[in-house]
Order: C-alpha cells, then sequence, then structure tokens
C-alpha cells in the first residue's frame, strides 16, 4: 500500500475501509477470545482490559 501509493486521492476510501474492517476484524478477535468463557478467556480479557487501561485507549 505504502509503496505503490495506494493511499491516494483515486483510492483513498478503499484504503480507510480497509482499515477500518482490519480494526473490526482484530476488535471481533478480542471478543470472540473472551466468549469462549475458560479459564483462557477470562485470562485473555483481562489482559486485554490492562492493554487497553494502559495505552489510554480503556476505561
Amino acid at each position: 500500500v505504502f509503496l505503490t501509493s495506494g493511499f491516494k486521492k483515486p483510492r483513498r476510501l478503499t484504503w480507510v475501509i480497509g482499515a477500518l474492517m482490519f480494526v473490526f476484524v482484530i476488535a471481533e478477535a478480542e471478543f470472540g477470545y473472551v466468549l469462549r468463557g475458560d479459564f483462557s478467556g477470562q485470562w485473555r480479557g483481562l489482559q486485554g482490559a490492562d492493554f487497553y487501561n494502559g495505552t489510554g485507549i480503556g476505561a
């Protein structure tokens, strides 16, 4: 993307949509792992919460 300048004017909307899709996929993976309900899912949820709180993104 950066080597071919895929983010410039004619393809900017495509690049933005792709970046948003990437964010949604990462969020879905995070929430899906927690939905398992076992110990490792709970532990992953706690680690994710600590990460987001540490970076200032979380509440």
